[in-house]
């Protein structure tokens, strides 16, 4: 007995040590970051502001019809023997040019809303689904988000960029790359490899840091580690599940997402008849990884470009001192935090949203000036 106990002594005394080590190599120096809180009282854009009331009618019979008279194209770029689906809209009178790169689990119609306020404002709009999610999935009937390594998402983008982007926008007019959560990673990535590519960059609550929940983040990297070593990095990391329809159909009603939330999660499930609903085990470990290499302070220094900085106070996906290390290294950045707001920014409730959205067109319209 005595031997068990020394054998799981010196095991958690071991797991401490690599928990410290860990955490000083991947450390976040937050201390004294700056950012404002949202002005919620800011006077607004003078656009046609979709509302929570009667949400689903309002998308249905004002949002939908006129984005779809400024879709320029709709297409699929063939990248590493796999496709990117992607879509150009385009205002009468391109003003700034927008390429969104959508998050985890997302796909290119969730930003809807947000690319029908760009269009009101000018500004011409490529969205695109990410390797592995909405319409670029090889297997459409699998809903495991599975990559080799996150350099994929980052060439792929450097693709996207080149072979349509480039191509397709209008020449004079500035571009902005806006990425949200791990798209916020995957934009950041791809400009420190290719500077040069931007005007401006937009980071919605990027993921600069993830949040494990009750266990250490240098223990769910190991656990990663662990699971390709047995050969389960291609299975659902844990609690993630494969998409059941009897199960998960109604999830976000049951879930008590708000209104905007519940419409493109609804969305996604009409679209799809297998969506994408879990990722893998290798997938979380290629995404703690790709934080840990965007948010070196080195790395930061090199994104000198006019970049604007979001962070939600209640996010439960991404950690706030990857954010805050972020807005003391990174040379021209603005951090505006939402009081209360959650990690889907762009979906948070008018009151929210409506100023969210005029800083952000703000941002982009000054780049002009």
């Amino acid at each position: 007995m005595k031997k068990v106990w020394k054998g799981i002594s010196v095991g958690a005394l071991g797991l401490l040590v690599f928990d410290l080590v860990y955490r000083w190599m991947n450390r976040y120096d937050a201390k004294d970051a700056f950012e404002e809180d949202l002005n919620t009282e800011q006077a607004l854009l003078d656009l046609q502001w979709v509302s929570e009331k009667d949400y689903p009618q309002q998308m249905t019979e004002q949002v939908l019809p006129y984005l779809e008279k400024r879709i320029l194209r709709r297409d699929y770029l063939l990248v590493q023997n796999d496709r990117l689906a992607y879509v150009h809209y385009a205002p009468k009178r391109i003003q700034q040019t927008v390429v969104i790169t959508h998050g985890f689990n997302e796909f290119k119609e969730r930003y809807l809303e947000l690319i029908y306020y760009f269009l009101q404002s000018g500004i011409e709009v490529f969205v695109y689904d990410l390797h592995g999610h909405g319409e670029s999935r090889k297997d459409l009937s699998s809903s495991l988000i599975n990559v080799n390594n996150y350099q994929v998402y980052v060439d792929d983008l450097h693709q996207f960029m080149h072979q349509v982007v480039l191509k397709e926008r209008a020449q004079e007019a500035p571009l902005v790359l806006f990425g949200h959560s791990m798209g916020g990673a995957i934009v950041s990535k791809y400009l420190m490899d290719y500077p040069q590519m931007a005007t401006g960059l937009i980071l919605n609550a990027p993921m600069f840091s993830v949040i494990t929940e009750k266990v250490p983040l240098s223990l769910t990297h190991a656990f990663t580690l662990g699971a390709d070593v047995i050969g389960k990095d291609q299975s659902y990391f844990y609690p993630m599940t494969a998409y059941d329809p009897d199960l998960h159909y109604d999830f976000t009603m049951k879930s008590g997402a708000n209104i905007r939330e519940n419409y493109y999660q609804h969305t996604k499930l009409r679209t799809y008849q297998t969506p994408t609903w879990g990722g893998s085990y290798r997938w979380l470990r290629q995404s703690i990884e790709l934080s840990h290499a965007v948010s070196k302070h080195q790395e930061l220094r090199s994104l000198d470009l006019p970049t604007l900085l979001w962070r939600a106070e209640n996010d439960h996906l991404v950690n706030k001192k990857g954010i805050q290390q972020a807005t003391n290294y990174l040379p021209q950045a603005r951090t505006i935090c939402v009081p209360e707001g959650r990690h889907n920014l762009f979906l948070e409730s008018d009151c929210y949203l409506y100023p969210y959205v005029s800083e952000t067109i703000r941002f982009i319209q000054d780049l002009t000036l």
